[in-house]
């Protein structure tokens, strides 16, 4: 059985009373096309598989760009084959409350009943306002399963495995809950993004564990359990049997690629621990280059010792890491252990498409003359490249995940298109494998501008990537036109306004204020959050600390939730003129110690436009607010801002928010933006096991005169108030507990404090929607509320189109069954 890695869940309680946002003049509406409903996902279906689905006409360009590179349409689906043995029925979709047997005259939206699933019979929950239901359904599972009719069709041609050979086991399959119904299969799901593609950690994801919707409960998706041992040594995973990999260019579409424990040994003993070998392989001497990870994680690191753990591979289900400390957290902390993708650390990978430029498995010449060929200086370049979501041969790379990437998807591509995999492992309540859709296209547009409109003008089904807050009344006023709704998902965290880089030295003086916490505590003062709420949130958000929701199990107290957020422009004055900096000159602005003339900041800010709510708006309110406290600010966009900060070269990141967890609080990697030179003493603190920095790092205990004010002896020269210490100590002792444990949560409260006392982050307000995610109408189940940032959203596995019918291939499509609707003015549920 699954075991929690958290079993107290955050039940998040929201409330938020809002004036509806008036409507702009809208147009009068498109005339309904006439678009009959092809039949539900069928109610008997044999087993199948999907080859290499067939692709979909694109969109009729209905804003600026033109449209995007056009693709064959797919062949109508046909009523599936016979069942099966134990494979039958067709249906799509789960939610959190347990099934329940419906009677016989029991009709959903679609008139199916419950012998339309072989007997099962499901009909979730309603979600409220604050629920966190669990993406994992937890009811009986299904009697029978059945499959997409157009897998149904290539089983019964013989160009694909039966749905019993080809997905995981019975026993192993993931049942996934729904949000509304039980899903119907068929169409294409768009999504335009202005300037980037997202990739398959988006798209497709494929991790061992997984977030569950609360954000902290970790639950199982391609490991079937994940065990820790009673001393918090050592992490076991039993995969589920039976998966397979999947991509129809590459390797053979009708049986896939079965996955096996080979794949994740190559995973940890030949990239992730690639460092351990050292000099022992005999080939190390003509490929001298180690397998890196370009984003070293501390948390592989054992805690005490630095080292590494020992990977294990037990059966042909079964493998393991061990650690010399506890590692309670672990599957918490080190994301990308949960991925597939290897360019980073990788909790499986697939062996038979790698490993030919490996130099421990493949043919030196030929992966020499293919470092030649591709300009690669190391065999690591050429291996990451086949992996690199950056690349133009990822979509060769087999996947694991809902959907396998055929076209595009690269940077420079513009689009990404993903088809549907057959051997996927989940399944929907009532035995219906997912995902329900066919295709995933994603279109990128030379502007988020020109993404929002064409989103609008009812172009994009659903997703929650580059809308903002501050244009919420555009969205509103358009949604019936564009026959969309309108939803907002909230952070645990707050929004910040500033948050200054401790270790930055370069100005020294800059340096020596930014490091006081009594002048971090007066510029907190100086900042009128209202007018930042009400201006760049649309007064959605709440004034508040770093702290999160008083439903979180890290929640301090509420005397920790105001500290330093009343506006006091007289009070900061007061606690600048304390420490002696003064306006000597009278022009206004107070006067460096150093005599070098004013004290006055400076931040590179987002070059994205489509941040302004983010960005320019709270620049230009910061700027105003500094100069009521004698200190001058300017502002200029610069692309390169982020790599500037990272390489500790400046100091003032502008509207960063501040995690919601309060053991990611301390600076965990090389370049943080809190303080990047502590981040790399993180990072190189496991440098037995081989973690690398990209910038020297600030070693605790090692003095330095030129970082005032001086520190304590057994801390960073950068933490004069010792307060990072505490933090670390906190920190270092919270995660030897479990993360249920008191001890754990009460370090986490003290850890909030800390960070609330000393004013790292300069916070502004909480619970303001940190996605805002507009949707189709016919486009259904995709949570009306959500404590996420996810850009497509949560569960896309069970997204479907009411009746079947996308929008892609049916201009002027709509729903006929529901309305737009919106979180400013209410939702239905």
């Amino acid at each position: 059985m699954w075991r929690r890695i958290v079993d107290i869940r955050l039940i998040v309680v929201l409330v938020i009373s809002l004036a509806a946002v008036g409507a702009f003049a809208c147009g009068a509406a498109e005339e309904e096309a006439d678009t009959s409903a092809p039949a539900p996902a069928a109610s008997s279906s044999s087993s199948s598989a999907a080859p290499a689905a067939a692709e979909e006409e694109a969109p009729a360009a209905a804003a600026e760009p033109e449209a995007t590179e056009e693709e064959a349409a797919p062949a109508a689906a046909a009523e599936p084959a016979a069942a099966e043995e134990a494979e039958p029925a067709p249906a799509p979709a789960a939610a959190t409350t347990p099934a329940k047997p419906a009677a016989s005259s029991d009709k959903d939206i679609y008139g199916r009943t419950s012998a339309d699933f072989g007997g099962d019979w499901y009909v979730p929950a309603k979600i409220t306002p604050g629920e966190v239901r669990s993406k994992i359904f937890s009811g009986p599972k299904p009697a029978t399963y059945q499959e997409n009719p157009k897998f149904a069709e290539m089983v019964a041609a013989g160009s694909l495995l039966p749905l019993a050979e080809r997905s995981a086991v019975v026993d192993d399959r993931v049942i996934v809950d729904v949000q509304d119904e039980i899903g119907v299969y068929g169409g294409t799901w768009r999504a335009g993004l202005g300037g980037w593609v997202l990739d398959y950690g988006q798209w497709a994801y494929s991790h061992c564990t997984y977030h569950d919707n609360d954000q902290v409960t970790q639950v199982p998706w391609m490991c079937k359990d994940a065990e820790v041992s009673e001393d918090g040594t050592t992490w076991t995973h039993t995969m589920r049997e039976g998966m397979r990999w999947y991509n129809p260019n590459s390797y053979d579409p009708a049986t896939g690629v079965v996955h096996t424990i080979d794949h994740v040994s190559y995973a940890w003993d030949d990239l992730n621990f690639d460092i351990k070998k050292g000099d022992s392989v005999a080939w190390r001497a003509r490929f001298p280059e180690v397998y890196k990870r370009w984003y070293p994680e501390n948390q592989y690191h054992d805690s005490v010792t630095g080292e590494l753990p020992d990977y294990t591979a037990i059966d042909d289900q079964t493998w393991s890491l061990t650690w010399t400390s506890p590692r309670w957290g672990f599957h918490n902390g080190a994301h990308q252990t949960k991925s597939t993708r290897c360019n980073n650390y990788c909790w499986t990978a697939q062996k038979f498409h790698l490993s030919k430029y490996h130099p421990m498995y493949g043919d030196h010449d030929q992966i020499e003359a293919w470092m030649e060929e591709g300009g690669f200086a190391a065999w690591t370049e050429l291996h990451g490249h086949h992996v690199s979501v950056f690349s133009d041969v990822q979509t060769d790379v087999p996947w694991a995940g809902e959907a396998a990437l055929t076209r595009g998807g690269s940077n420079d591509k513009p689009e990404a298109y993903l088809v549907a995999n057959p051997f996927f492992y989940a399944f929907d309540p009532v035995g219906n494998q997912l995902p329900y859709y066919d295709a995933q296209h994603h279109i990128r547009f030379e502007s988020q501008e020109v993404a929002t409109f064409r989103a609008m003008a009812g172009e994009s089904d659903g997703q929650g990537w580059g809308y903002t807050v501050n244009e919420l009344p555009m969205y509103q006023s358009n949604m019936e036109k564009g026959d969309y709704s309108i939803y907002g998902w909230m952070g645990q965290g707050a929004k910040g306004i500033a948050n200054f880089n401790q270790t930055y030295n370069e100005d020294a003086e800059i340096g020596r204020w930014i490091r006081t916490k009594e002048w971090r505590q007066a510029v907190a003062y100086a900042i009128d959050r209202d007018a930042l709420n009400q201006t760049s949130n649309l007064g959605l958000g709440t004034i508040h600390t770093m702290v999160p929701h008083p439903s979180n199990i890290y929640y301090p107290g509420d005397e920790y939730t105001q500290l330093y957020t009343d506006y006091d422009p007289a009070k900061a004055n007061t606690m600048l003129d304390a420490l002696g900096i003064t306006d000597t000159d009278g022009d206004g602005l107070r006067n460096r110690l150093d005599g070098a003339g004013n004290i006055a900041l400076f931040a590179g800010t987002s070059t994205d436009l489509r941040r302004a709510d983010r960005t320019d708006n709270p620049a230009l309110i910061f700027q105003e607010n500094l100069a009521g406290i004698g200190i001058g600010f300017d502002f200029k966009p610069d692309s390169q801002f982020q790599t500037t900060v990272r390489a500790n070269k400046e100091y003032l990141t502008l509207s960063s928010g501040s995690p919601g967890d309060p053991y990611g609080v301390f600076p965990t990697y090389c370049g943080s933006n809190q303080a990047a030179l502590i981040g790399c003493w993180y990072v190189s603190r496991g440098a037995g096991g081989g973690a690398e920095t990209e910038f020297p790092p600030m070693m605790p205990g090692v003095a330095d005169a030129s970082y005032l004010p001086t520190a304590p002896a057994d801390t960073w020269a950068a933490d004069p108030t010792g307060g990072w210490k505490r933090i670390w100590d906190l920190h270092e002792e919270g995660i030897d507990y479990a993360p249920n444990d008191p001890r754990h949560i009460d370090n986490g409260k003290a850890i909030f404090i800390e960070a609330v006392e000393q004013n790292y982050w300069i916070t502004t307000v909480n619970f303001v929607p940190r996605t805002i995610f507009l949707k189709r109408n016919n486009f259904r189940n995709a949570t009306q509320h959500c404590f996420c940032n996810y850009a497509l959203g949560m569960q896309q596995q069970v997204y479907y189109f009411e009746d079947g019918i996308d929008n892609q291939n049916h201009p002027g499509n709509k729903s006929k069954r529901f309305k737009s609707e919106s979180f400013l003015t209410g939702l239905t549920y």
